[in-house]
């Protein structure tokens, strides 16, 4: 495994933002690098003095080590000249041996003329989508809900080891528990109601292989203990052509996470 040399000190970070959050989450999902380091601090060899950088990505290429940094710039304007010119200066003194400059909100053309005579990489990761920057504005919250789930047979309440084959579906209790979770339609309804659900199955189930007798009600009873509304800020990324939800939350536990379009998440970091 590649380490991190003598010249790359690892602290706690000291800032971030969203987006910076976002492309460190997608980067270790792909897995391409041995090892991804936020915020990692880097000596500048001409002034011995730590220089902070946004993520570090280090691996090895043909049997030879390579240390490639990635800067983050989330603004409102488009990068600039100024930006490319101060970020690939600060650089021409660190260990690095590619650069990749992120916006989000693209790079004027002088600036992309700047970092391709200079071998900088540039990712533009700005979604033009008006319609969903719109839905993503009116989205101020997040709902969550903690659960108390039962299933009973008889008036039976089932441990949730015990085995269940409902249809052609064989597992034990939480499992099966989970499927009907899965459900968009029943997530709906958790979402919009106060009290939970309470579902009933009258035939084609069986419990620890026997076949439920006839009459027999298998019931899923989910109740809702408490219910929250999380304030989230919500941002959209083009990254690598695909169209990404990323942001932060608030609440109890405050974090950041990224998710595909269908809203399954792709990553998630608690704050520390």
């Amino acid at each position: 495994m590649a380490r991190l040399g003598s010249n790359v000190r690892c602290p706690v970070p000291r800032r971030t933002n969203a987006l910076q959050k976002a492309v460190k989450l997608l980067e270790q999902q792909k897995g391409d690098y041995l090892s991804l380091t936020e915020s990692a601090m880097l000596i500048d060899k001409d002034t011995g003095i730590e220089r902070e950088v946004d993520i570090l990505l280090q691996g090895q290429v043909n049997g030879h080590e390579i240390t490639i940094a990635v800067e983050v710039r989330d603004r409102a304007r488009p990068a600039d000249s100024t930006w490319v010119e101060q970020t690939i200066a600060k650089h021409k003194s660190l260990a690095t041996d590619k650069l990749i400059l992120i916006s989000s909100s693209g790079f004027y053309n002088p600036a992309l003329s700047k970092a391709r005579a200079y071998g900088a990489v540039t990712i533009d990761t700005s979604c033009g989508e008006q319609e969903l920057r719109t839905f993503l504005e009116r989205a101020k919250y997040i709902h969550g809900a903690r659960l108390n789930v039962m299933v009973r047979v008889g008036g039976k309440v089932l441990p949730i080891t015990t085995m269940l084959q409902i249809g052609k579906k064989l597992g034990t209790v939480e499992e099966q528990v989970n499927i009907l979770l899965d459900q968009s339609e029943v997530k709906d309804i958790l979402l919009e109601s106060e009290l939970g659900i309470h579902a009933e199955l009258h035939s084609g189930f069986s419990v620890d292989g026997k076949v439920n007798p006839p009459g027999e009600i298998l019931e899923f009873i989910v109740a809702i203990d408490s219910q929250m509304k999380i304030p989230v800020n919500l941002s959209t990324m083009k990254y690598g052509d695909i169209t990404y939800i990323y942001g932060s939350f608030e609440g109890p536990n405050p974090g950041y996470f990224v998710s595909d379009m269908k809203g399954r998440f792709i990553g998630h970091e608690r704050n520390t």
